[in-house]
């Protein structure tokens, strides 16, 4: 014969069993901040200002610009930073005639600041003789280029350049938020399009009369289309973008680029 359990007993059950539910673990509770992730090595900008006998000139240059902040490569993200030593940049001066940074217009500290960092990390591991994917802050693609050498020891290595004269003297530096390459000539920056460093090179001066001729060369002179527009929240927030099966937020470029 079944009997049937008193109510209080199962008031009972159900209130452990509901209490048991109350001291499950959420999936939305807060790890601790014991537990969150921290950066235990440099960043960018502190590792450039651990080594002031190599690179206080170029910090100087960066913190005169408007361009780019030097609190910018100490925020989370990803950088490759082709940084000049001190040697290289006094180089760089002596070349224009002045005397120091502080000699420097705020515009010319824009320039070689933004010339040398890459919103990107790239190692030597993805060098080979290319044009990195990604251009600087300038909007200037930087070429790299290798060479083999013969060490002290006998030994074969290979050296790396940016824009084939400024050599990588330390390579791979890694930082919390992405890299540093340090460079033993300030890289220059340039305005030149292809046709114009085509008209210098006597050994292709047939094709280039040719270019000019069938107007090829006008269209490789085009950099950016000045006609597109595109407000920031398109390009900052992105918009909404609906497929048959989803929807998506896709940003759209700020810049369109010719080829």
């Amino acid at each position: 014969m079944k009997t049937k359990a008193p109510f209080c007993i199962k008031v009972s059950a159900v209130l452990v069993g509901v209490l048991s539910l109350l001291l499950l673990p959420s999936c939305n509770d807060d790890p601790g901040v014991e537990n969150y992730y921290t950066a235990r090595g440099d960043m960018a900008n502190t590792y450039l200002s651990n080594h002031p006998e190599r690179f206080s000139e170029f910090i100087a240059i960066i913190r005169k610009s408007h361009m780019v902040s030097f609190d910018l490569l100490g925020t989370y993200g990803s950088y490759t930073v082709f940084a000049p030593t001190n040697e290289a940049v006094m180089e760089f001066l002596a070349g224009r005639g002045l005397g120091s940074v502080d000699e420097m217009s705020v515009s010319d500290c824009d320039t070689v600041a933004a010339m040398h960092i890459i919103e990107q990390s790239f190692f030597t591991s993805d060098f080979s003789d290319i044009t990195l994917p990604t251009m600087n802050m300038l909007d200037r693609y930087l070429t790299i280029t290798c060479d083999s050498v013969l060490t002290d020891d006998g030994q074969i290595d290979i050296a790396y350049y940016v824009n084939k004269k400024s050599e990588l003297i330390v390579n791979d530096d890694s930082v919390e938020n992405g890299v540093v390459h340090t460079i033993n000539h300030v890289i220059d920056a340039t305005n030149e399009m292809l046709p114009e460093l085509m008209h210098r090179d006597s050994t292709i001066s047939l094709f280039y009369t040719a270019l000019a001729i069938t107007g090829m060369k006008d269209s490789l002179e085009r950099y950016i289309d000045d006609s597109y527009h595109c407000d920031v929240d398109s390009f900052e927030k992105g918009r909404c973008y609906a497929t048959a099966v989803e929807y998506d937020n896709v940003s759209y470029m700020e810049k369109r680029y010719y080829g």
